[in-house]
């Protein structure tokens, strides 16, 4: 067996619910090429007045805590002072297409300099201008998804989560409704969705949030192929759901789980040899040195032959962690994996591996990202 240990704590955290809202992560098929129809393109080209982008909705210069410019192809957004600044721009027609953005989807790339833990940039959807409402989703700190709500209770963000799918430099978000639902997708891969009735406003538009330096670059508003788009879902059409643990997971149809009580290892498998595994960090003491060793002990333990190739500092949604490269000996033939530790558990601590025959590995591991980017955590 190849084992690759492909994600710490979670892909997807539920921070917080929303009235009337239900969170449904990584429903939908990837977007294919056939699913939208642009019908309005901005590309912020460098010859193009400010007055002329976005039908004129932008503004340049200072912007209360914002400095925002057209610059070298891109429209960029800056906040060096206040992290709790939040600016958006919004769009509710495309003149002599449409008179309503309503049931139309709507794209941008996003990319810059990151500065803070909550610094975001991404999409608008259903603004309402009236009573300035409306939900955002966005990359978050460069690593990070996460959704927002604005509605008379104020700004606030459910979700906030990582994907397989967000690129260390720049990536594509596109909101495309789905009647009441809207998919969530990053660089045309889905992330999940959202269905609410609480805000029916048709705006859409950019935003940014908190210190950092934001750019965006080919704002897309779309007609959806609802023919197209309504295909089966992917082979996800079960979920395994752990309520003590407090999470959920989505798996293929053929597949099992076995679940052996709160606060064991949930393993989910093809076969005996294919096979991922979820496994909770509740009772482990947060200590640097005392975790990270009695994980590396843990190895030499389990694994036959092992050998660490490399342990190497990073992070994941922002938890410090060691990346540990290993290889060994499983029935005699020698695989390779890799371990994400973390430094500090936290009370909802995981660590998930997934890993399959190498022959077989190439064919299997879009399952297995699949499948981990249902994962859920809910607090």
């Amino acid at each position: 067996m190849r084992i690759i240990v492909a994600l710490l704590l979670l892909s997807t955290t539920v921070l917080a619910q929303v009235a009337n809202t239900t969170i449904e992560m990584a429903t939908s098929e990837d977007l294919k090429n056939d699913s939208l129809k642009a019908i309005y393109h901005e590309d912020f080209a460098e010859d193009k007045s400010i007055s002329e982008v976005l039908f004129g909705a932008l503004s340049e210069g200072e912007d209360g805590a914002w400095q925002n410019k057209l610059i070298n192809g891109k429209y960029r957004m800056s906040n060096s002072t206040d992290e709790t600044a939040v600016r958006y721009f919004w769009l509710g027609n495309i003149p002599n297409i449409t008179k309503s953005l309503a049931g139309k989807a709507v794209s941008v790339t996003v990319s810059g300099d990151f500065a803070d833990n909550l610094s975001a940039a991404g999409l608008i959807y259903r603004f309402d201008s009236d009573t300035k409402n409306y939900f955002a989703f966005t990359i978050e700190n460069g690593t990070n998804y996460a959704f927002y709500v604005r509605d008379d209770n104020g700004l606030r963000r459910p979700i906030v989560g990582q994907s397989l799918y967000i690129q260390p430099d720049t990536n594509v978000l596109t909101v495309v409704p789905n009647g009441e639902k809207m998919e969530l997708f990053i660089n045309n891969h889905s992330v999940g969705g959202l269905s609410s009735a609480e805000i029916k406003g048709t705006a859409v538009g950019i935003f940014a949030a908190g210190i950092g330096e934001f750019l965006f670059d080919d704002f897309a508003v779309y007609e959806v192929n609802q023919q197209a788009f309504d295909r089966a879902p992917n082979s996800h059409t079960k979920i395994y759901s752990n309520l003590a643990q407090g999470y959920s997971v989505d798996y293929p149809d053929g597949w099992t789980v076995l679940a052996k009580g709160e606060n064991k290892p949930v393993t989910i498998a093809k076969d005996e040899d294919s096979l991922m595994m979820i496994m909770p960090l509740k009772d482990v003491s947060n200590k640097e040195s005392g975790f990270v060793g009695r994980a590396l002990a843990m190895f030499e333990n389990i694994y036959e032959g092992l050998e660490i190739n490399s342990i190497t500092d990073s992070s994941l949604l922002n938890v410090p962690i060691k990346i540990i490269d290993i290889s060994f000996l499983n029935k005699g033939v020698k695989t390779s994996g890799r371990w994400f530790v973390p430094l500090e558990v936290s009370e909802n601590g995981f660590m998930i591996m997934y890993g399959s025959p190498e022959t077989e590995f190439d064919q299997e591991k879009a399952e297995f990202e699949r499948i981990l980017a249902s994962f859920s955590l809910s607090r």
